[in-house]
């Protein structure tokens, strides 16, 4: 027996809406398999790859050189803080290295803060305070 026969078959002891409903699921798959049929796959272009600007970009050899512009600023020992600096320096944590330690203690030395570094030390004061504690009841 073939599939058509199969289908026949089993649908013909069911009710009139069960038997709509089928009718209405094979409309919509042969509409689908229509669709599919007739649309072609369109070609897609291979974009970019690897060495596909070669040769194109050339970078000066002084390109990691300081710009004379920047020398004099360069040279007034500004440092910008990131939040673990400031973290690790208050508490004395080995994880700052020594050289930065004696960069941060020198008087001639400016030191910035970005105003979203006390938004992050503010929540780590806040959801680490117990960590907090520890640090300060075994430093005293």
């Amino acid at each position: 027996m073939d599939t058509e026969q199969l289908i026949l078959q089993q649908t013909a002891s069911l009710p009139e809406e069960l038997k709509k409903a089928i009718l209405l699921y094979v409309t919509f798959v042969v509409q689908q398999y229509q669709k599919s049929a007739t649309i072609e796959e369109p070609i897609k272009k291979k974009r970019g790859g690897l060495g596909l600007y070669q040769g194109m970009i050339v970078m000066s050899d002084d390109f990691d050189e300081p710009l004379d512009e920047l020398k004099e600023y360069m040279q007034m020992n500004r440092y910008l803080l990131d939040t673990h600096t400031i973290l690790w320096y208050l508490e004395n944590n080995n994880r700052l290295p020594q050289k930065i330690k004696v960069l941060l203690e020198n008087a001639d030395n400016q030191l910035f803060v970005s105003i979203i570094s006390f938004f992050f030390v503010y929540i780590f004061l806040y959801f680490f305070k117990n960590r907090i504690k520890q640090f300060y009841f075994y430093a005293n």
